[in-house]
C-alpha cells in the first residue's frame, strides 16, 4: 500500500507499454505518479534494461554455438576444446549476478 491506503494492484489496472515507456519516459513517469506509483517506474525500466542486455547476450553465445557446432560431428581436437573459456566466464558472470 501506499499513500491512497489503497494497494497497488487496485489503482493500476492497465500494463505498461514498456517500448513506448523507453522512448518517453517523463510522461510514463509523471502518469504513474498521478497514481501513486513512480517509485518503482525506475526499477521497472532499469530491470527492463537489464533483460535486452542478458538477452542480447544470449543471442550472441548461441549464434558463436551454432557456428562452433556446424560441420559434422566433432574430431578429437574439437572435443577437447568443445566450449570456449569465455563461455564458462560468461555463465559465472551472469550466474553470480542473479
Amino acid at each position: 500500500m501506499s499513500g491512497s491506503g489503497r494497494p497497488l494492484a487496485a489503482r493500476l489496472t492497465g500494463v505498461i507499454d514498456l517500448k513506448a515507456a523507453r522512448q518517453e519516459p517523463d510522461r510514463y513517469r509523471a502518469a504513474l505518479a498521478r497514481r501513486g506509483a513512480a517509485d518503482d517506474f525506475g526499477a521497472l525500466l532499469a530491470a527492463d534494461a537489464r533483460w535486452r542486455e542478458l538477452t542480447e547476450r544470449t543471442e550472441s553465445l548461441r549464434a558463436e554455438q551454432k557456428k562452433s557446432s556446424k560441420g559434422g560431428p566433432p574430431g578429437p581436437e574439437q572435443k577437447a576444446m568443445s566450449k570456449p573459456a569465455s563461455w564458462n566466464a560468461e555463465k559465472s558472470e551472469i550466474a553470480s549476478e542473479e
